[in-house]
């Protein structure tokens, strides 16, 4: 009888943080420094398959966990990662690679 009250709890204690992760939709733009939109750029959260890629006018939207790191992709600029809080939109802005362009 013991037993089974240990496991119930053990049961109990790592079902409750599974609960906790509700999924949320973020959206926002991605832009280059002069606030133009880098259309084709990849959001994805990090370590995962679940990402998207910018619309025409820079904006996306996906659907996230609180805690999540979102990542903001660009052929020629650094990526840029943020971690997802209680805030549905998220803006990055991609800054040139310049060490890219002085291998050329």
């Amino acid at each position: 009888m013991r037993t089974y009250k240990l496991i119930s709890l053990l049961f109990l204690v790592c079902c409750i943080p599974l609960y906790a992760q509700k999924t949320m939709s973020v959206s926002g733009s991605v832009c280059d420094d002069n606030n133009s939109p880098l259309i084709g750029a990849t959001v994805m959260v990090k370590g995962t398959t679940n990402g998207t890629i910018v619309d025409v006018n820079g904006k996306y939207s996906l659907t996230v966990k609180e805690g999540d790191i979102l990542q903001a992709v660009f052929t020629g600029f650094l990526s840029e990662e943020v971690i997802v809080g209680k805030e549905p939109k998220i803006n990055f802005i991609l800054h040139e690679d310049r060490t890219l362009l002085d291998e050329v």
